[in-house]
């Protein structure tokens, strides 16, 4: 790329060239590593983001989303974010890809409707099973999680249990020690005299 190119020139709408290859699939890459500002807007409130997941270019969502975009930026006349925008246009693979980034799914428009309403609205059942299988895959996740937890605390109070009785054995037995020790001494003072005794008969 052109170091004397300025990447931030909008045209009249505010679109930028990085808006221009999002909305149509073009390679981001060149635009991105130049520092082209992946949070700008429009002057219809879409970004770069919401392009790409209107137009179903998963590859150039999953770009700008490695490159810091803004998942839940919303468009301030609907209240749309990226995740609405591919939800009503069916574009499952970048609904999959701003969920795995951790977009919030429970946002709602200015008219009250999540994206998942509107795919259901719009009948995108491409869209609604793979929010499914995406959902099934996150409970398993959190399942084994909480299990390897479980195992985790039982093995650390194991351990402490362990500790504890290894302590109280340690300090019993230092308690004990003076009187075996005094025990044992006179036990072997009582055997010399008896085989003293035993050697004048």
């Amino acid at each position: 790329m052109n170091a004397k190119a300025n990447i931030e020139h909008a045209d009249n709408n505010g679109w930028t060239a990085l808006m221009f290859c999002a909305q149509n699939g073009h390679e981001l890459c060149a635009l991105i590593k130049a520092e082209a500002n992946v949070n700008a807007v429009a002057n219809d409130g879409f970004s770069a983001l919401m392009l790409a997941a209107q137009n179903g270019h998963a590859m150039c969502a999953r770009a700008l989303i490695e490159a810091k975009a803004e998942l839940n930026a919303a468009d301030p006349s609907n209240g749309f974010t990226a995740f609405h925008t591919a939800c009503i246009h069916g574009n499952a693979d970048c609904v999959e890809a701003l969920v795995r980034a951790g977009c919030d799914t429970s946002l709602r428009s200015k008219d009250g409707r999540t994206g998942r309403d509107m795919a259901q609205e719009q009948g995108n059942t491409a869209v609604l099973e793979r929010l499914a299988a995406l959902k099934r895959v996150d409970t398993n996740r959190k399942k084994k999680e909480q299990k390897r937890r479980k195992k985790q605390q039982e093995r650390l109070a194991a351990e402490e249990e362990e500790a504890t009785f290894s302590l109280a054995t340690s300090d019993h037995v230092r308690a004990r020690t003076p009187f075996l020790l005094s025990t044992a001494m006179r036990c072997s003072a009582s055997c010399a005299v008896s085989a003293k005794h035993s050697g004048r008969r």
